[in-house]
């Protein structure tokens, strides 16, 4: 493997101070109920096997969250305004789980008859038959499936059996958002400061217009401008949507995330749970102090406006609108940031436990020389510098600088915020996901972690913001010496082999 020659650069990102603006503007309108059920499980745990119990939760469980999606955002009422059929959900990349179908939609081929019915819509998700939407009673609540499972195509595309832990790359996730009625509710994860990619919600320059309806299309645009199988989940008002990562093996594999904010597993999940399914979290005490009092302050400007947009949404809403118990106030540990609430841990570590023995499907029919050679080059080429040969990984935080050869990031000031300033390398946009939030949170590195690489063949695009399409181009020099992961095989064989021992990493027989 030829590596190109690395340039130091600068990774130290400046605490952002941001400045209380463009609150004025967010006096919007909305109304929403209260209520919902606790559990979202299929049934009641099973008493004994904590596999199959952790299962359940992460196919159907979601903490009442179906209050936000639902009261809040307004999935449910979009979906019905707009009459979102089955093929309209395909058609975004939502999957569909063919052993939950109806027997209408088994005896029809997928496109036509009840697919394009809008009322078989609800039937579909009241049949737990939506991967990753479940209803209650007249609300559509998400599950961790959304993302992190798919079908595996078996009667059309999006339409099979379950393969929970492969990343949705199909899946719109910014399109599914701004299908409902009031999608301004996921502002933090939009672009606000003018930083990052995609579209900016522009607050300022609204001014003078009808503020619901202005906010409501500037958060559509931005939201239908995230890539297939990409989604923002840091609410730090910069435009970073990031690949949906697989979810194999999550047992001994830390620190998590793409950027390594998490030691534990189960902080990974509880934040997911608790602020990028439920953002009104942000809006609470705890919220806010994880926004303003963090070691990399995010700046008040955040706080105050997503505070005052939810306060006209609904004056009386209780916040958060998920089910978790308060676990005290902010306390920044270098351990995990902690949000202020937590979701029942129970449920957590069973998920957890199930995850832990997800693996991807088997490779097909394996071709045992050219794997020997592609582990000869892997070896050669000093891969394993960096990944092992075995289902963990090193827990390395890679540097911005060692990645990306040149990295050269300047002092930025977002838009809105006059006093505050971010690091940013505006080039490439390599480093718009660590930014702001990143494992310097809790003392680690500024740059991403090494990811496992069990399921590999199965996850493409490659690299945090899906630059690579394939592996061959992920090893090619063609990408060029100053692309991130300047790691490359010139031999076109060598690097086919590669990817025949890479494309057999199942968790199973190989490595």
């Amino acid at each position: 493997m030829t590596r190109l020659n690395r340039f130091n650069g600068v990774g130290r990102l400046s605490g952002a101070r941001w400045v209380l603006a463009a609150v004025a503007w967010l006096a919007l309108g909305g109304c929403s109920h209260q209520g919902g059920h606790v559990s979202s499980r299929e049934g009641e745990p099973p008493a004994i096997d904590r596999v199959d119990w952790g299962r359940s939760v992460f196919r159907f469980e979601t903490f009442r969250n179906e209050r936000f999606w639902s009261d809040t955002l307004g999935l449910a009422e979009g979906f019905a305004r707009r009459e979102v059929t089955p093929n309209g959900l395909l058609a975004v990349g939502i999957q569909l789980d063919s052993d939950k179908l109806p027997s209408d939609f088994r005896r029809s081929d997928v496109g036509i008859g009840p697919y394009t019915d809008p009322r078989a819509t609800r039937r579909l998700i009241e049949a737990n038959a939506v991967i990753g939407l479940v209803a209650r009673e007249d609300r559509i609540g998400v599950t961790c499936a959304l993302c992190h499972s798919r079908a595996d195509d078996r009667f059309a595309d999006g339409v099979g059996r379950r393969l929970d832990g492969l990343p949705n790359t199909d899946l719109r996730v910014g399109q599914l958002i701004a299908w409902g009625e009031r999608s301004r509710s996921y502002l933090p994860f939009l672009n606000v400061f003018g930083a990052g990619r995609g579209p900016q919600v522009d607050l300022p320059a609204m001014a003078g217009f009808d503020m619901a309806d202005a906010v409501e299309r500037a958060v559509d645009d931005a939201l239908l401008g995230w890539p297939p199988g990409q989604a923002d989940a840091t609410p730090d008002g910069v435009g970073n949507p990031t690949e949906i990562p697989a979810v194999f093996n999550l047992i001994d594999v830390g620190p998590y995330d793409w950027d390594g904010l998490f030691e534990q597993a189960g902080d990974a999940h509880n934040y997911f749970f608790t602020v990028v399914l439920d953002p009104t979290t942000l809006a609470t005490p705890g919220g806010r102090s994880f926004l303003s009092e963090a070691p990399l302050p995010l700046g008040d400007v955040l706080v105050g406006a997503y505070g005052a947009l939810l306060q006209a949404i609904d004056p009386t809403m209780e916040r958060p609108r998920l089910a978790a118990d308060r676990v005290g106030g902010f306390a920044f540990l270098r351990s995990s940031p902690r949000m202020g609430f937590r979701v029942n841990r129970e449920d957590s570590d069973a998920m957890s436990a199930y995850l832990a023995r997800v693996l991807p499907p088997p490779p097909s029919p394996i071709d045992q020389e050219r794997v020997a050679a592609g582990r000869r080059v892997f070896r050669e080429a000093g891969c394993n510098d960096c990944h092992l040969e075995s289902r963990e990984t090193p827990g390395m935080i890679v540097p911005l600088s060692d990645l990306l050869p040149g990295y050269n990031p300047k002092r930025i000031e977002p838009v809105g915020t006059p006093d505050g300033e971010l690091l940013d390398d505006p080039r490439t946009g390599y480093d718009d996901r660590v930014m702001v939030m990143s494992a310097a949170w809790r003392g680690g590195a500024i740059g991403y972690k090494v990811p496992q690489l069990v399921g590999i063949g199965l996850t493409a695009p490659y690299l945090h913001d899906g630059s690579v399409p394939t592996l061959d181009a992920l090893l090619s020099p063609d990408r060029g010496a100053f692309s991130p992961h300047p790691f490359y095989l010139r031999d076109p064989n060598e690097r086919s082999e590669l990817a025949a021992f890479l494309a057999v990493w199942d968790g199973r027989t190989y490595p």
